[in-house]
């Protein structure tokens, strides 16, 4: 049974009845997130509902950056922080996850939730599927997932207007050295979820900063576990601004790997070049 205490729920109100009948009356689907839709509260897991409270809270704490903005949301599961951004008002979300999820298409409509769904689509073949630049790109539990953390900072950065916000959630040890501890195989985080790297916070201040990011909010809670050189591993929350040029190495083949070397996103500097 899910955690009766949902102080980390958006509250929305319903808006397609029809749609939020079918959530109340489906038993075959399996929810990841808790989400309020109406009355019922979908059964999502407990045991990670400590977690959508620090999130919630970080969110709510800088809402004025989602209000009136178009928002970048890679892996939106079943659509709890996408209803979370819509109540903090931003306008239009888009959303993508590798996979298809009827629990996500159901809650858009059952509130009403002003996303576009793009299913089906690896994050780092996002750059291939949607064209254009965002003020604010949001990665909420998908980072320590990807195989190539990197990449996908240097995905988010190409995503966002020059002083856009990257909002970045992930499983991550608590330490200033800059590393990555591998943790496929259920090493370290203990779960067979698809886990591949949990970067430090270390790792995450310097690539950002590398990639021309300021990071303006850091916040960490722990797990209660530690990593293999013994160092906390928990979960931290975090929003950087794109403020300057990047300057880590090889950014254009980054680029190119990540079909993002195309007008659309043309108009940045990396060292003495436009890019």
């Amino acid at each position: 049974m899910l955690d009766t205490d949902v102080d980390y729920q958006p509250n929305l109100p319903v808006m397609n009845a029809d749609a939020a009948a079918e959530i109340r009356s489906r038993t075959d689907l399996e929810w990841f997130h808790g989400i309020r839709i109406g009355d019922h509260l979908t059964t999502g897991y407990d045991l990670v509902a400590a977690n959508w409270r620090f999130v919630s809270q970080f969110l709510q704490k800088h809402g004025e950056k989602f209000a009136g903005k178009s928002v970048l949301e890679p892996g939106c599961a079943d659509g709890l922080w996408t209803a979370w951004m819509t109540k903090l008002g931003a306008t239009d979300l888009v959303c993508s996850d590798i996979d298809t999820r009827e629990q996500f298409k159901l809650v858009i409509r059952a509130l009403g939730l002003p996303a576009a769904y793009y299913p089906g689509v690896i994050s780092t073949d996002l750059g291939k599927v949607v064209r254009r630049r965002f003020p604010v790109v949001t990665s909420l539990g998908l980072l320590y997932h990807v195989h190539d953390p990197l990449m996908t900072l240097t995905m988010y950065r190409r995503f966002l207007t020059m002083g856009g916000y990257l909002f970045l959630e992930t499983a991550t040890v608590d330490s200033e050295a800059e590393y990555m501890q591998y943790s496929g195989g259920d090493k370290v985080y203990r779960k067979a979820a698809g886990n591949q790297f949990i970067p430090s916070s270390g790792f995450l201040r310097s690539a950002l900063n590398e990639l021309g990011m300021d990071v303006l909010d850091f916040a960490f809670r722990s797990d209660g576990f530690q990593d293999e050189l013994g160092n906390t591993v928990g979960r931290s929350i975090l929003v950087a601004q794109k403020t300057r040029p990047v300057e880590i190495h090889f950014y254009t083949s980054l680029l190119n790997q990540l079909d993002m070397n195309r007008h659309e996103f043309a108009g940045e500097k990396w060292y003495h070049m436009d890019v």
